[in-house]
């Protein structure tokens, strides 16, 4: 779950008017955040945050918990990314299907891959690497980036993904594994010129390569997951994919956007009166 949404919860609540600026300011934070990962444009990104915390004020309610706001907030910020028209310098020219976008089998094979000689802090902080990240995120066709974002980047859980989606579980689960490979095949590119091999046939297939992603999630089965740790222990290959797919997850997760500016007078007001009220 975003931090900044809970505290926003938490200052809301205390009445302390000193208290409620910073829940305005974790809010909007929170929301121009997410745009920017969405949209990766500044004026959307401030478009998404002032029509979200407008549309807040005018339907302000008793949340019942953090998850509850961020449920609400989320659907209500996708949409408006979805009608976003400007395009981030690190939008395709053209934007393709996931199937055009993913590396066809025959580029997948050669050489076992080897884990990736970076910690994900240096992924994000790597001016250079921190730029292919967001071109890959920002290259994956919007219903396949917004998983992402929400799953690892916002730090949902599959529950809520797939409640903000409007989508199953299922779904969003396959929709997240195939965004995390597409991020993951780029970012390989960049540390290991030549072949990007896929994991060994004994987790091919993509129900089995789906597996990985819910295996780093913890949400396994676990007879699964004893089978899947079984045969990693005699797969160096599977293994080196499956510590590159998870330096890509945590990478993704350690991203930040700068900070947000202040919300507007207007929006400032009208949350404010709408707190007041309450």
């Amino acid at each position: 779950m975003n931090i900044e949404v809970q505290q926003a919860l938490e200052n809301l609540r205390s009445g302390d008017p000193q208290a409620v600026e910073r829940a305005l300011e974790s809010l909007q934070s929170a929301v121009y955040g997410f745009g920017m990962k969405v949209c990766g444009n500044h004026e959307d990104a401030e478009d998404t945050a002032q029509e979200t915390l407008l549309r807040l004020a005018r339907s302000l309610k008793e949340f019942p918990d953090a998850r509850a706001l961020a449920v609400w907030l989320y659907k209500v910020a996708k949409t408006q990314c979805l009608m976003s028209r400007r395009k981030s310098k690190f939008a395709p020219a053209q934007m393709l299907s996931l199937e055009a976008l993913m590396p066809k089998p025959e580029e997948m094979a050669g050489a076992p891959s080897k884990p990736w000689p970076i910690t994900p802090e240096e992924v994000v902080l790597g001016r250079e690497i921190r730029d292919r990240l967001e071109h890959a995120v920002l290259a994956l066709p919007k219903s396949y980036r917004l998983v992402l974002i929400l799953r690892d980047m916002e730090q949902l859980n599959t529950k809520e993904v797939a409640e903000v989606m409007e989508i199953s579980e299922e779904t969003a689960k396959m929709r997240l594994h195939r965004a995390r490979v597409f991020v993951r095949n780029v970012l390989e590119k960049y540390f290991h010129a030549g072949p990007r091999p896929s994991p060994a046939a004994a987790v091919n297939g993509p129900r089995k390569r789906s597996a990985l992603s819910e295996f780093l999630d913890g949400e396994l089965p676990v007879k699964n997951c004893r089978e899947l740790e079984e045969h990693l222990e005699g797969c160096k290959p599977c293994l080196a994919y499956l510590e590159t797919l998870r330096t890509t997850i945590q990478a993704c997760r350690k991203y930040r956007v700068h900070r947000a500016p202040r919300s507007s007078p207007r929006v400032r007001a009208a949350l404010l009166k709408a707190i007041r009220k309450r």
